[in-house]
């Protein structure tokens, strides 16, 4: 593998890119084995009592982050602290924001007073918080210093984990939905520990709490983080009016069509996840800018493969994999797909922007998408549940993707169009790293 090493020698993002793509449909296969399990052993019933036990959780997760993950990897890509002023900084705020976040999202479940929700799943939801806080603040730390390979053990040691927790409790000792959320702590207690020994390596960990640190990742973090949390509250906020109109099984029916939906992304996901580190750490940010705008274009053609292809065998694959009780989410998941196929491009360039320090140029796009989307699924959702909040979910989607798109454009200075002009050129990586996979008419490659 040396030969994949630059100059500097470090690995490059086709490298990475590679890795982390790999490392994500292993971690998606690993998904999707869980998922059987909870719908076959737990029903709709029960998958959308975890739903509506985690829909909370999920958006204050994404605002406890408060972007200190792109923020720690931009300040330490950009070299302007290091990692022991970076790590210090980091293992106070995990101590104030993990606690901070837990009581509130404790409070705000003990405020809802859904019936489906009893005391043990709201005490065992909230209690991964602060290891998913400490997992996601440390892997900042990983992308800062381009140690993907780090970042992905972290991503593929949760998901085995959690597939073997779920296993034992749901499964085997039949402990319902109360097992399923006991497996996401456990397993993120184990995964924190791992990610905490690996920090060590880089510097001295133990909470330093250095104020002109602290400010700085915040202040570029909480950027990152409304974007984010926007984003975050974009999948959400369909579960979120339908755990006030509708009933746990119409929930787990949409859960269902939506963890399937987003099988799609999972290329995307990897890819995005080099290409912040990369961006980040960019000594030409317009260099950099034009072999995303490339890799936009080759995703688009994949993922119409992706959704095109998953749309086909949905109606065989989902009620034999999930059951008959799920063949419902079969059109829920037909409403969804043009959305995430329009969002394929959100993901790929807001990463690029991130990358810049520019994190709040997806509000443009995502705070219109949020809107509308929250309008429609109040308006459709009593009247059509599940297939209501796709609805919603997808027109949503299509918005924010499409305005991503062009906010990117105002931001690099193209043309709208120019962005989705396929050219020669955009599969040049290919041709390098595979002669003769893609030859040129009338010559080689």
């Amino acid at each position: 593998m040396s030969g994949w090493k630059s100059r500097d020698g470090r690995r490059p993002f086709i490298h990475d890119a590679l890795l982390l793509v790999g490392n994500q449909f292993v971690v998606m296969a690993i998904g999707v084995l869980g998922g059987v399990v909870l719908a076959r052993v737990l029903g709709a019933s029960g998958r959308g009592v975890i739903a509506a036990a985690t829909v909370y959780p999920a958006i204050i997760l994404s605002f406890c982050e408060m972007g200190v993950r792109q923020s720690a990897a931009y300040h330490l890509g950009k070299k302007i602290y290091s990692n022991e002023q970076v790590t210090g900084a980091v293992s106070a705020l995990v101590l104030a924001v993990g606690t901070a976040g837990t009581l509130a999202c404790a409070g705000l479940l003990a405020w809802m007073d859904n019936p489906a929700i009893t005391p043990l799943v709201m005490l065992l939801a909230v209690l991964p918080i602060p290891f998913s806080i400490f997992t996601s603040y440390t892997s900042g730390i990983f992308l800062g210093n381009r140690l993907v390979g780090q970042f992905a053990n972290v991503s593929w040691m949760a998901a085995i984990l959690n597939l073997l927790a779920v296993v034992c409790f749901v499964w085997l000792l039949a402990w319902g939905p109360a097992g399923a959320l006991l497996a996401t702590l456990l397993s993120g207690l184990v995964v924190a520990g791992y990610a905490a020994w690996k920090i060590a390596g880089l510097a001295s960990f133990r909470p330093h709490f250095e104020w002109r640190v602290v400010r700085d990742l915040l202040l570029k973090g909480v950027v990152y983080a409304g974007a984010l949390f926007v984003i975050t509250l974009n999948y959400k906020v369909s579960i979120v009016v339908m755990e006030r109109f509708s009933n746990v099984a119409e929930i787990g029916v949409f859960a269902l069509g939506v963890s399937v939906a987003q099988l799609t992304w999972a290329l995307p996901q990897a890819i995005t996840t080099a290409l912040f580190s990369h961006s980040a750490t960019a000594p030409d940010e317009d260099v950099f800018s034009g072999k995303v705008q490339r890799l936009f274009r080759v995703n688009l053609l994949m993922a119409l493969l992706l959704v095109a292809g998953l749309g086909l065998v949905a109606p065989v694959l989902v009620p034999w994999i999930y059951g008959e009780e799920f063949r419902p989410s079969v059109r829920v998941l037909w409403y969804l797909l043009p959305g995430v196929f329009f969002l394929l491009g959100l993901k790929i360039l807001n990463m690029d922007l991130a990358g810049r320090g520019r994190p709040n140029a997806s509000l443009w796009a995502m705070v219109p998408a949020l809107v509308l989307n929250g309008l429609l699924a109040v308006l459709w959702v009593p009247r059509h549940g599940a297939l209501g909040a796709a609805a919603a979910s997808s027109v949503g989607y299509v918005l924010g993707g499409l305005g991503m798109a062009a906010v990117y454009c105002r931001y690099v200075g193209i043309e709208f169009p120019a962005l989705w002009r396929y050219r020669s050129s955009d599969f040049d990586f290919i041709r390098q790293r595979w002669p003769g996979l893609l030859k040129p008419r009338g010559g080689t490659p």
